[in-house]
């Protein structure tokens, strides 16, 4: 019998956040043997907004430029993954989060897992179930504009295997001090 055990990731980054996913799948469902069947793996995901030094102008009737720090946000997560296959159909659905949340002057971090797909052949139906982790930081807060965005995930799912996925966002800053004056 041949049947294929996928599993995919994607990585994103921008000015504003970060996020990555992690989902198995399978084709040729019809191929597999007429018995439950679990495969399983294990998937990481590491968010992190970096820390940053950075010059602010305070101060309306006499205008100084001081230095302020902003320290590094970073989310590290990992679950396992799985396709479960069954002869008979289920109403099993999983969601939930892991890792709790977060929520600051950042922004939020959220995380979790949930079911992925269904396939239904005859009688046999498999399900898979992935993760995924967004870290956002709030639009108003110009300083999350100045940090580097980084996301490092991986996953492997029996033989197969994501590889290494990375991303970079770099930082800039809004404005200068000296040009201020």
């Amino acid at each position: 019998m041949i049947y294929v055990l996928q599993i995919t990731g994607n990585a994103y980054t921008t000015h504003l956040l970060c996020e990555a996913e992690i989902s198995p799948s399978l084709e040729n469902v019809d191929a597999l043997p007429e018995r439950a069947s679990k495969f399983q793996g294990w998937g990481e995901i590491d968010l992190e907004f970096s820390q940053v030094n950075y010059h602010e102008v305070v101060g309306f009737f006499s205008p100084r430029c001081e230095e302020r720090y902003r320290p590094k946000t970073r989310w590290y997560g990992s679950s396992s993954l799985f396709i479960k296959v069954s002869l008979d159909e289920y109403s099993e659905k999983r969601d939930g989060s892991f890792g709790g949340t977060l929520d600051g002057d950042i922004g939020s971090i959220s995380a979790s897992y949930s079911y992925e797909f269904q396939i239904k052949y005859d009688r046999l139906h498999a399900r898979g179930y992935g993760i995924k982790a967004r870290l956002k930081g709030n639009p108003f807060d110009l300083v999350i504009y100045k940090q580097d965005k980084s996301v490092l995930a991986y996953g492997y799912l029996e033989d197969a295997s994501t590889g290494y996925l990375c991303t970079l966002c770099s930082g800039f800053d809004l404005h200068n001090c000296q040009n201020y004056y």
